[in-house]
């Protein structure tokens, strides 16, 4: 692995393993391996995957393994990671930071019209969120108020049909560039019904703001 990857701080080292774990092991994980120092983490993340928010995911699945548990995901650790940088990686999100994309009792194939990931082994987490790639202000945002008014019995008539809001254009711009298009507290209804975008995840923000043009 690229030195750079791996040239952390031994007290800032994320442990990507468990106590005697073998440098095949760790290699297996993608992650770094140094024996040197008595007391750190010889097993740890690299730079790489610290900054991407998959340690999060296989920090969790190492605590389910540590306490005979099942991990987040099917199969061992190490067969997770080995469909990383693939297709999988997109939906490699920890519990804690899914967002939600359906309802209670969805099923795999409608979650996956939606585009979005499906992972029903984690008791009390979302089984389906969004992936990496669909997380984008102005686009969840919208899924999200109609996710919840599904399971109040409403529609969401103003709003896009939720499969066709991944395919909205114009809607990722940054908080601090947003220009206001409705009032405080605006409904997904009546922000959608004068063609901006609506994104309420961000407490404080502008919730309901002009397309790019």
């Amino acid at each position: 692995m690229n030195k750079w990857k791996c040239d952390i701080n031994p007290n800032r080292r994320r442990d990507c393993g468990y106590p005697g774990i073998s440098k095949i092991r760790c290699s297996l994980r993608k992650c770094c391996f140094d024996p040197g120092k008595t007391g750190a983490n010889r097993c740890y993340f690299s730079k790489v995957l610290a900054q991407s928010g998959f340690a999060e995911t296989l920090e969790e699945s190492a605590k389910e393994i540590k306490a005979g548990e099942q991990p987040l995901q099917a199969g061992p650790i190490e067969d997770v990671l080995q469909v990383a940088g693939k297709a999988n990686l997109k939906c490699a999100i920890s519990p804690f930071w899914r967002r939600e994309c359906g309802y209670p009792g969805i099923k795999q194939r409608e979650c996956s019209n939606r585009k979005c990931c499906f992972d029903a082994g984690k008791t009390g987490s979302k089984r389906c969120y969004f992936s990496r790639e669909h997380a984008q202000p102005g686009l969840t945002g919208t899924l999200d108020e109609s996710a919840k008014e599904i399971e109040g019995g409403k529609e969401s008539p103003q709003a896009p049909p939720i499969e066709d809001v991944g395919q909205v254009s114009g809607c990722s711009i940054s908080h601090k560039l947003r220009k206001d298009c409705g009032y405080p507290n605006i409904s997904s209804e009546d922000c959608h019904s004068k063609g901006c975008c609506y994104d309420p995840s961000v407490a404080g923000t502008v919730r309901c703001f002009y397309k790019d043009k």
